[in-house]
This record gives C-alpha cells, sequence and structure tokens, in this order.
C-alpha cells in the first residue's frame, strides 16, 4: 500500500452484493486519485468491491480481517489482522476490525441499504472523528448527505413496528441530493 495516499475506507451492506454505475462511477474516481483502500473481508458489499478492484488490477488495497483467517482476500492484497475483543464472533468480534479502518482512514464511501446497523455504526463513527464520508443510499439510488444520517435510527428488516421512520424516509425528507458533478467537484474522491 501506498502510505503516503490519502487513505478511504470502503463498505457497506452485507446483504448487497452488486455495483451499480453510481457506486463504479465513484470507485474509478478513487483509483484514478490512487487512494489507498481500506476494505474488510465480509460478503455483500465488501467482496463486491473486492471483485472490482481485483478485475481492474487496482493494487493500493488493504483488507482488514477480525481473528485468524480473512474470509475474502479476492485479490490477495496485504492483508491486516485485528484481534476482536471477544471470541465470540458476534458484532463486537467483527466490529474491531471497522473501527480500526476507521481510525487509519482519512475519508468514508459506504455504500448502504438503510438496515445494517454495523454500517450505520461506521458512518457515525467515521463523522465522529469529524471525516467527510460518501453515503449512497441503495434504496433511494443516490448519494445522501451523510451528516443526516448521523441521528438515524435503523428499523428492523421485520419492518418500524416502534414508529421509527426508515432511513429511505429520514434521508428523504432532510438529504441533499447531490449529483455525480456535484461529487467531484468536492475533489475529495
Amino acid at each position: 500500500m501506498d502510505m503516503d495516499a490519502e487513505k478511504v475506507f470502503i463498505g457497506g451492506s452485507r446483504r448487497l452484493t452488486r455495483l451499480n454505475d453510481d457506486i463504479i462511477s465513484h470507485l474509478n474516481r478513487i483509483t484514478k486519485k490512487g487512494l489507498a483502500i481500506l476494505i474488510g473481508d465480509a460478503n455483500g458489499v465488501d467482496k463486491a468491491v473486492q471483485s472490482y478492484l481485483c478485475e481492474h488490477e487496482y493494487d493500493n488495497v488493504t483488507v482488514f480481517h477480525s481473528g485468524e483467517k480473512c474470509r475474502n482476500n479476492v485479490g490477495n492484497w496485504h492483508a491486516v489482522q485485528v484481534e476482536p475483543p471477544t471470541k465470540r464472533r458476534d458484532y463486537n468480534y467483527y466490529a474491531a476490525k471497522d473501527k480500526r479502518m476507521a481510525d487509519e482512514a482519512d475519508y468514508g464511501l459506504v455504500i448502504w441499504d438503510g438496515k445494517s446497523r454495523g454500517t450505520r455504526h461506521q458512518i457515525q463513527r467515521l463523522l465522529s472523528q469529524e471525516k467527510k464520508v460518501f453515503v449512497y443510499d441503495t434504496k433511494l439510488k443516490r448519494f445522501v448527505n451523510a451528516a443526516d444520517l448521523k441521528s438515524l435510527k435503523c428499523t428492523s428488516s421485520k419492518g418500524n413496528s416502534k414508529g421509527e421512520r426508515s432511513a429511505a424516509t429520514t434521508i428523504g425528507a432532510a438529504a441533499v441530493n447531490k449529483s455525480s458533478e456535484d461529487i467531484e467537484q468536492l475533489d475529495l474522491l
């Protein structure tokens, strides 16, 4: 990994396995700038992005994993093992690597389905560190203002039984709709 390059954490929901044209366009901007990519080893977004980067022979990638064994490292990139706080393979086990990536990253690109609590926590973690976060909401099919997500509550996959608004409803009410050109002009990612 290029140690002098700015680092971008890329992650998202495990339920999402495909990258659309908006996300691919953003990945292309990241790779064109030569940014160092920090990514996890989970199925879903992590694996889909890894596959895309491998197909395009991008090598400025580091894969982070909890525990001894990396689940996915499609490009055989440098891997960083993060010691989890527990041996039980629960949320905290995998969140250890997410925290480490957020700590090391300069920016975040998060692909969110509006349901994943782990992805929401990663957005909040990056924002709390005052880092720029670009969030692509797959329900709205657009980038949304990550700052509007800071206090967002997720609904469960069973629906909205506690009167909480869904991610799409909350974001739709408060988000700034950024076109690809607007995001590109930010000259960060």
